[in-house]
């Protein structure tokens, strides 16, 4: 991704450096025609435009890449939901421990390839929170299982407990960066 704006941001530049070349030309003092430097100033300004606004990898590469990054301790859960959630606005999470991890967004669904531990539960617990937010009249169609006893469906006090525990643990960023309380 970063590399993609430097080159978007480097053809800018060849388009605007060709454009003022351009503008003090004057026709046939110099050998070189202003129609093939505008071309070439418009060709990169393009190139530019293209490499700015399309992301070549698909939304769930993005989804997939933040999840690992999160996993290997590269960005914190706040940082992955807050990034999660920009490329699809989260509706609703399914969370099975072990078994099945899926984020519901506004026209797909992910997969989530962290389905076991400490970190996939944390990381459903904040899912959780942010798809309330989004869209707290759709709450059932959440569910998260973590164990015997921790449910969204069927054992609440034990699930709560949790819910609190993340809530208490990331408080200030949850406040700040993503609007929950």
């Amino acid at each position: 991704m970063r590399k993609q704006k430097i080159f978007a941001l480097f053809c800018f530049v060849i388009s605007i450096i060709f454009s003022i070349f351009n503008a003090n030309i004057t026709g046939a003092a110099i050998g070189i025609r202003s129609s093939s430097i505008s071309l070439a100033a418009l060709v990169f300004f393009m190139f530019g435009l293209i490499f700015t606004f399309y992301d070549s990898r698909s939304d769930r590469e993005k989804i997939k890449e933040l999840v690992e990054q999160y996993e290997t301790g590269k960005i914190s859960p706040i940082e992955a939901i807050i990034n999660i959630n920009g490329i699809t606005p989260i509706s609703s999470v399914k969370f099975k421990s072990g078994l099945q991890h899926t984020i519901v967004g506004e026209r797909d669904s992910f997969s989530i390839p962290l389905r076991k531990g400490k970190k996939a539960e944390e990381l459903a617990i904040l899912e959780y929170l942010v798809a309330i937010r989004n869209h707290p009249e759709i709450r059932r169609d959440n569910e998260l299982h973590f164990d015997k006893g921790v449910s969204t469906k069927h054992y609440s006090e034990g699930i709560k407990k949790l819910i609190e525990n993340v809530k208490r643990k990331y408080a200030p960023d949850l406040q700040t960066k993503l609007g929950i309380i």
